[in-house]
Order: structure tokens, then C-alpha cells, then sequence
């Protein structure tokens, strides 16, 4: 990666709005990492928008980092519907059977958390995790999926 993000003489801007052209510049995990350390370092990382793209990036890209995802999503102090959609989505789509059952866990906690409800985003992963635990009955019957 050629940014300033990996150059330490060079720190990243601070702004928020920075952050965009920071991520998708990342070709591999470490620099990923960089960027989120230096928004934790300036914490900017509690800025929602900043935590919410990070997230997503860990989770969705090619870079993909489950644990990442997770760390990142567990740290935010009141996650909106993106960050709920994005970590169940990540989770529903992972080809380690056991995140599944996670994905399934957070859903839960989203319906419990109350701050936000689920979506029309939210379902087709609900689903899905249901599907690839063999359990359709679950979604379909809506014993979780309220």
C-alpha cells in the first residue's frame, strides 16, 4: 500500500471523512490494521461512522476477519442498524459453521439490545444461518424472527 497510512513518518489525517480513502486503499489485513490502530490511537474509532466502516471492511471485504469484525463490533458503544446488519451478515455468510449459530446470537441480541429493531436487511441473513445450520424451520416458523 503506498498511502500515509503505512508510512510512519506520514501519519494518516485525523478527520473522519479521511478514513474512506484510507480503508479501500488497504490491500492486505495488516494495512487494515493500520488504520484502525491509528483511529483508535486518535480515537476517532468512537466516531459511529468511522467504527461502522472499519467494521464493515473487516467483515465484508476480501481482507475478511471474523475476530477483527467481532473486536471492532463489541467495542461500539451503541451500534445502529449497519453495524447489527453488517456483524450478522459476516457471521450468516462465513464458511465456519459454528458463526451460524453466532450470527443466530447476535440477531437475538439486536431484538434484545432494543435500541434497534431488525430490517428488511436483517432477515435474508437471518435466514440464511438458519439455512446453513440445517434449521429452516427456525426462520420459517419465526421463532426468531419477530
Amino acid at each position: 500500500m503506498t498511502s500515509t497510512v503505512c508510512n510512519p513518518t506520514t501519519p494518516p489525517s485525523s478527520h473522519p471523512s479521511s478514513l474512506f480513502p484510507q480503508i479501500t486503499s488497504c490491500k492486505t489485513i495488516r494495512d487494515l490494521h493500520q488504520v484502525h490502530a491509528h483511529f483508535i490511537k486518535t480515537r476517532q474509532i468512537h466516531d459511529p461512522l468511522a467504527a461502522a466502516e472499519i467494521l464493515r471492511f473487516y467483515a465484508l471485504s476480501t481482507h475478511r476477519s471474523i475476530q477483527c469484525a467481532r473486536s471492532v463490533f463489541t467495542q461500539m458503544e451503541k451500534p445502529n442498524y449497519f453495524s447489527w446488519n453488517t456483524i450478522i451478515r459476516a457471521l450468516a455468510e462465513s464458511s465456519v459453521n459454528d458463526h451460524s449459530l453466532d450470527a443466530l446470537f447476535f440477531f437475538s441480541q439486536m431484538v434484545a439490545d432494543g435500541s434497534v429493531g431488525p430490517n428488511k436487511f436483517t432477515f435474508p441473513s437471518v435466514l440464511k444461518a438458519c439455512a446453513k445450520m440445517g434449521n429452516l424451520e427456525v426462520g420459517v416458523l419465526g421463532i426468531l424472527v419477530f
